[in-house]
């Protein structure tokens, strides 16, 4: 028996976005939902790596958009800014962390999927532009993102979170509350179309 949902609009194109090759719709929402099955047909449970064990999205969106500030403006391959965060990622040791982004999905680390992921939502949010020679430019919007904001690291306290600059309490910068943080660089959570998604057997 087949069921249908509803779904927003962004969250049918994250969905899609994050299809790898040749994977089934049923288990491409069951890994982004982090649930695994369980044993007998139709029981799942939550995966062995849970989803508090993600780096939070803006160690991607942040340090994407903070790359262009770095190189003066220059356009930006998808290379140049993996790499940018790839260094951040390894700089402080966030995979050591945050295990859930260190583990693989087929053949690729979850890490590089999330970071496709924000790239291109970046895009969708009129932050960068794609140019006809496959590189990106940061638009006004991105840049207004990084106003006043930045995102503190420290390794060895483990804290990771968008602070702002500043703005420090006990030697401490101070966590920005969620709604101070642009909505660009978090995760999208609210759309305006919806799609239906059916489940029939052969596909889950």
């Amino acid at each position: 028996m087949s069921k249908s949902i509803r779904i927003p609009d962004e969250v049918y194109d994250y969905i899609m976005g994050e299809k790898n090759a040749g994977e089934k719709l049923g288990a491409t929402i069951m890994r982004l939902i982090n649930v695994e099955r369980s044993g007998g047909r139709g029981a799942v449970r939550r995966a062995k790596n849970h989803v508090s064990l993600l780096m939070p999205r803006e160690v991607y969106t942040y340090t994407i958009l903070e790359a262009f500030g770095l190189q003066d403006g220059t356009k930006l391959s998808t290379g140049d800014l993996q790499k940018a965060v790839d260094s951040r990622v390894h700089t402080y040791g966030l995979l050591e962390w945050f295990t859930a982004d260190g583990s693989y999905i087929g053949n690729r680390p979850r890490w590089k999927i999330r970071f496709t992921s924000a790239l291109r939502q970046l895009v969708v949010d009129n932050c960068l532009i794609r140019e006809d020679d496959g590189k990106y430019s940061i638009t006004s919007n991105g840049s207004d993102c990084l106003w006043d904001v930045y995102l503190h690291i420290d390794a060895d306290a483990r804290q990771c979170y968008m602070a702002a600059l500043g703005d420090w309490h006990d030697d401490t910068p101070k966590r920005l509350p969620d709604w101070e943080i642009p909505e660009e660089l978090k995760e999208h959570k609210n759309g305006l179309r919806e799609h239906y998604i059916s489940r029939t057997k052969e596909d889950v």
